[in-house]
């Protein structure tokens, strides 16, 4: 059975080239390199440093500079990607954790005045119920309309949906008004 060092992958070298590739752009102070001169000082072959680059441009973290008189062009970073570099740096500060106890608690705060809770939970019950019986009669006028147009699988599908806001509205009516209670 393999130790779980030997499980990690490396990252393969087009990946790791995109790291490489824009900090040396970055140090270089956005001067236009040719991909031979960036190819030999990040120590990557041409075909991965023609495919990152394409691939950098595509993100607008560098971009093609044709100098006169030149036909291959040059490369230099943009001001995107300084800040991608900028941002991937700030990424490797240490990060504190909670443990789960402490996130499970974190958002929660313990009310001093209980009677303020209850009439607010009561008053937020009696507006859900108010608009439950304002659909449900929304909805009956609109039974009656149907009735008339005599479509049985529509009347049946809109008395269903009665049927559940009036199961609906009943379990919301029998909730406890006190929110401590079980």
């Amino acid at each position: 059975m393999p130790i779980e060092e030997d499980r990690i992958r490396e990252l393969p070298k087009s990946l790791q080239g995109i790291e490489i590739i824009l900090i040396y752009l970055n140090e270089r102070n956005r001067e236009p390199l040719s991909i031979r001169n960036i190819s030999e000082k990040t120590r990557l072959s041409m075909r991965v440093t023609k495919n990152i680059l394409l691939q950098l441009e595509k993100f607008n973290q560098i971009e093609r500079v044709v100098e006169k008189n030149n036909i291959l062009p040059k490369w230099k970073i943009t001001k995107f990607g300084k800040k991608v570099i900028k941002e991937a740096g700030g990424k490797e500060k240490d990060i504190e954790f909670l443990s789960r106890e402490d996130e499970l608690i974190s958002n929660i705060t313990i009310p001093e005045n209980i009677e303020k809770i209850k009439r607010i939970s009561n008053e937020k019950l009696q507006a859900n119920i108010s608009q439950l019986n304002e659909l449900q009669i929304d909805l009956s006028k609109t039974l009656g309309q149907i009735l008339n147009i005599n479509d049985p699988i529509f009347e049946d599908l809109l008395s269903l949906i009665l049927k559940k806001l009036k199961f609906l509205k009943q379990k919301i009516s029998n909730l406890p008004l006190d929110p401590l209670s079980t």
